[in-house]
């Protein structure tokens, strides 16, 4: 009954997941350009962003696929084995752990690593979205890989730890504690010593300095860290983000942004600011801790109370933890919108920002319409699928927000 269970859940997701793919693509060939757009984009582009569209749709579909087999594969043949080969092992638990989670982890990367050559190597370079070598793209491929091992090692560490403190009566607490300072501990070093791996960040300077500077004692942040990052080195996509917490919090701008008029710039970099604002980063670093609290409980129960065993067939601590952390993920899909609009309520927030900090949000909607063009969006996706998985409003959307927020104002005034 539990492998029955087990496929329904996994193809239900992957039936789920190609639908609202599919349902994108249909909405998406037959869309009319919005108003609000025309400006932004020409005929020739707009059906470029489609053919791209159509392209990356199959490819998703694809990679929905590849991971659906794997899923399976690992809950119904691979955890089992591994639980009674590694019953036998005369290894110490943690290495144990270690091989088992670090097959299951190279399962799912080696599966999706043809994919993702084909998305990076081929696709985005035939529509003039990459600049990435074969040099680049292995580099980070395996800088990537090395990573995630020595996350799995940390990982088996912990498990380590659990086996020690299992006797005690509420052990999620001590684990959820851990596992909550570590979160917070990569938060931290992330932007410092993980993404420096893979990119060369430099400060900003001259009068773009001098402009952020000004606009952050403005805004009255002590945001000093503002870097551009060689972004170019592998896509010709635009993008900004912020990172970091504390003393590592950094707001960082793609270098293919840096030829945007200044106003369009700053206007990005304000958007960013109101991140800082309104708190998102803490918020979301606050709902993932409460989220490894409920999930050191559920864990607790699910072994307390023998569910996983009885429903997995399986004995050992570490196939456990395994199959419960695939089982997570096939359901956190389903929370997924959720998530997804609290995030597009986040973004809102911050184009309002820059809008108030700018005086105007007519810079903010240039650089958007830019962008659009740029990375070749997808103007007009199904609204559904953008329920489902954007983080960020539609471009038409972010627009139409920030058109009727400029209309608003001037019937104040």
């Amino acid at each position: 009954m539990h492998a029955v269970s087990m496929v329904f859940l996994v193809i239900l997701v992957w039936m789920i997941s190609v639908i609202l793919n599919a349902v994108n693509l249909r909405y998406s060939q037959k869309a009319v350009l919005p108003a609000t757009l025309k400006d932004a984009l020409d005929e020739r582009t707009f059906q470029k962003s489609k053919s791209y569209l159509k392209d990356r749709t199959v490819l998703s579909i694809l990679r929905s696929t590849v991971l659906g087999i794997c899923q399976i594969i690992v809950l119904l043949w691979l955890l089992p084995l591994l639980d009674q080969a590694l019953d036998l092992s005369n290894l110490s638990a943690w290495i144990n752990a270690f091989i088992c989670w670090t097959i299951i982890q190279y399962i799912f990367t080696l599966a999706n690593l043809p994919v993702e050559i084909y998305r990076t190597i081929y696709l985005d370079k035939k529509y003039e979205l990459s600049n990435i070598t074969w040099n680049r793209f292995w580099s980070d491929f395996l800088k990537s890989l090395l990573l995630r091992t020595l996350l799995t090692l940390l990982a088996s560490f912990l498990y380590l730890l659990i086996v020690k403190i299992l006797w005690l009566q509420n052990w999620w607490i001590l684990l959820a504690t851990i596992v909550s300072v570590i979160v917070i501990f990569i938060e931290w070093i992330y932007p410092m010593l993980i993404l420096p791996l893979f990119n060369k960040f430099t400060p900003v300077e001259g009068s773009l300095k001098e402009r952020i500077t000004e606009f952050v004692k403005k805004a009255g942040f002590k945001v000093k860290n503002v870097y551009t990052v060689n972004a170019s080195i592998r896509t010709k996509a635009a993008n900004a983000y912020l990172a970091g917490i504390g003393s590592s919090k950094r707001v960082v701008l793609y270098d293919t942004i840096m030829n945007y008029p200044e106003e369009e710039i700053s206007a990005v970099l304000a958007h960013e600011l109101g991140h800082y604002r309104y708190k998102h980063i803490p918020k979301m670093l606050a709902a993932s801790i409460a989220m490894v609290w409920i999930l050191s409980y559920i864990f607790y129960l699910a072994l307390s109370t023998s569910f996983l065993e009885k429903i997995l067939h399986l004995r050992n601590i570490f196939s456990l933890l395994a199959a419960f952390v695939i089982i997570l993920n096939l359901l956190g899909f389903f929370v997924m919108p959720l998530l997804n609009w609290i995030s597009r309520r986040f973004e809102y927030q911050s184009d309002e920002y820059s809008a108030s900090l700018m005086n105007s949000p007519e810079p903010l909607i240039n650089s958007l319409k830019r962008l659009l063009k740029q990375n070749l969006s997808n103007p007009v996706p199904s609204p559904v699928f953008a329920i489902w998985y954007y983080t960020h409003p539609t471009p038409a959307d972010r627009i139409r927000h920030l058109e009727n927020l400029s209309k608003k104002r001037a019937a104040h005034n």
